[in-house]
């Protein structure tokens, strides 16, 4: 067919004068789309006919009627329905008034909340589609840098990570036509929804949904699929195989472990960690001083205090290093540990602070005890805060914090939680205040004689747990069950919203049951409280 695309492009439109203009829009721009994506775009122009038929086949395709009063006149078809004119073609100036454009928008702020949300879903979908998709070549790309990195330092972890880039490549070829489909098929649904709504846009836009086809390559999708499945066979032996051998892979980190024994006689311990690494205290063999046992760690790095006072400071700041060491040195058994061995005696103070790691301490005894940690779990099993003067505080911003069987006399002990539960179990308390902003407040078994609970968005649980003196909760937002031992307890509860039960009976608001000598008094701003007596 002897003619250019534009002209092809000139001639369609005038074979579909007088229809509705955005639908032939789309209708003329898929097909002129299709001619020009083609390899041979003459040859396509001749497979879909002369304009003039391609038009009757749009027409037919369509189910559009020619209007009546069509020709010289250029009227849309969808001229009396949106009453400008009238089937003969005349403007009916009645009709037009009779729309009621402030009932559409009334109704349109009305229905407001509704649709918004539609779209805020939409949208959202659409945003969550192509920020995973975007982490495959970015990941891919990361996997390049990391080779670069590692080549020369260990070729057992360089090369995996390097198939590990191949198979993220595949999966981004693999998965680039669906999600260009997918998101196109969000669009439409959005522009079908806004000429529901508003009359922007065309009605009619199934046809959009026949072009998705031309986004699929056969060549991209093999190719793809034959990066994926090499890139996955390949790396995940290797990786295995690193995971394997990590003196290898400690050694390449230029990583060290050994031991420090400390000496003289010891009243204090101090640790402060700066870096990713995991801290145990435990009590040393019979008859063994106490001593410091470090693995996978920058020696240089490690600052120790031996005296009256002992402990370490460690300090990796090598970010890069400590990224890798933390992510995948978890998976190859190379992490940093710290295991600090103590004879079993009672120490005057212990000062212990983590930037990003747990901590874990066993059988230990001291008068004051102050552990803080940034990102971390926070776990004691049998230790002894002794003297009701001494200290005991435990912060954590990040992980959760387990105390089991542990003894706390201090008249001023603290838990402050910022993120995860805190859980103590099968002990004994003097007075403690626990406070936690996002988690929950269990106690199971513990024998105390003050509790002061606070809770701004988790619930409180008191399990076979007794006081002697009082108990205070407060929530902003959670339920608070409360199982006590004995019944020598006066409570008084109250609620915003929920509902409120001492032994399975309901009461009213703020008022006293039970008529007992211990006060148990409950607040919460969101949520039901209930109290049993056991």
């Amino acid at each position: 067919m002897n003619m250019t695309i534009e002209e092809y492009r000139a001639r369609l439109f005038s074979a579909l004068a007088g229809f509705d203009q955005n639908e032939v829009s789309q209708a003329v721009n898929y097909y002129i789309e299709l001619i020009e994506d083609a390899d041979d775009p003459a040859g396509q122009m001749t497979k879909l006919g002369t304009p003039e038929q391609l038009a009757e086949r749009i027409i037919k395709e369509n189910g559009w009627s020619r209007p009546q009063f069509a020709g010289s006149y250029g009227y849309t078809n969808n001229a009396a329905q949106y009453g400008a004119y009238d089937n003969n073609g005349a403007y009916n100036y009645e009709k037009r008034k009779s729309k009621d454009p402030g009932a559409k928008i009334a109704a349109l702020i009305l229905t407001s909340p509704l649709w918004l949300s539609v779209f805020v879903i939409i949208f959202s979908i659409l945003i969550t589609i192509w920020s995973v998709f975007i982490s495959l070549p970015a990941g891919a790309a990361a996997a390049v840098f990391e080779t670069f990195r590692w080549i020369s330092k260990y070729l057992g972890y360089a090369v995996p990570v390097f198939f590990a880039g191949i198979a993220l490549a595949g999966l981004t070829l693999l998965f680039f036509a669906p999600v260009r489909a997918a998101s196109k098929g969000l669009l439409i649904t959005a522009k079908k929804f806004c000429h529901f709504l508003f009359g922007i846009f065309s009605e009619n836009c199934d046809r959009d949904f026949k072009n998705v086809k031309k986004y699929f390559s056969k060549t991209a999708l093999i190719l793809g699929a034959l990066l994926t499945i090499g890139g996955t066979g390949v790396s995940v032996p290797l990786f295995a195989k690193a995971a394997s051998t990590p003196e290898k892979f400690s050694q390449a980190l230029g990583l060290d472990s050994y031991e420090y024994s400390f000496n003289g006689n010891i009243s204090n311990i101090k640790v402060d960690i700066k870096s990713g690494a995991d801290l145990y205290i435990k009590p040393s063999s019979q008859g063994k001083g106490a001593y410091l046992k470090c693995e996978n760690v920058k020696k240089d790095m490690v600052s120790v205090t031996d005296s009256a006072e002992i402990g370490f400071t460690y300090d990796y700041n090598k970010t890069i290093n400590n990224i890798t060491l933390f992510n995948i040195g978890n998976a190859a058994n190379t992490s940093t540990k710290f295991y600090l061995y103590l004879p079993e005696e009672e120490f005057d103070s212990t000062d212990i602070k983590l930037s990003l790691g747990d901590v874990k301490i066993e059988n230990f005894t001291a008068k004051n005890i102050h552990i803080e940690c940034n990102c971390g779990d926070a776990k004691l099993n049998n230790v002894k805060q002794t003297t009701a003067g001494g200290s005991f505080t435990v912060i954590n911003d990040l992980g959760d914090i387990k105390l089991e069987n542990c003894t706390l006399e201090s008249e001023s002990a603290n838990i402050t939680q910022h993120a995860g539960d805190v859980k103590l179990s099968a002990g004994a308390v003097n007075k403690l205040t626990a406070e936690n902003d996002l988690g929950d407040i269990k106690l199971e078994g513990i024998t105390s004689d003050t509790l002061d609970l606070s809770g701004h968005c988790g619930d409180v649980k008191l399990s076979e747990t007794s006081a002697s003196g009082s108990i205070t909760c407060k929530l902003d937002l959670g339920s608070a069950k409360l199982d006590l031992k004995g019944s020598d307890y006066n409570v008084s509860a109250k609620t915003d919203l929920g509902d409120v039960k001492v032994n399975g009976q309901k009461i009213s608001e703020g008022t006293a049951a039970n008529n007992g000598k211990i006060p148990v008094t409950v607040t919460n701003n969101t949520g039901d409280i209930k109290v049993n007596f056991i």
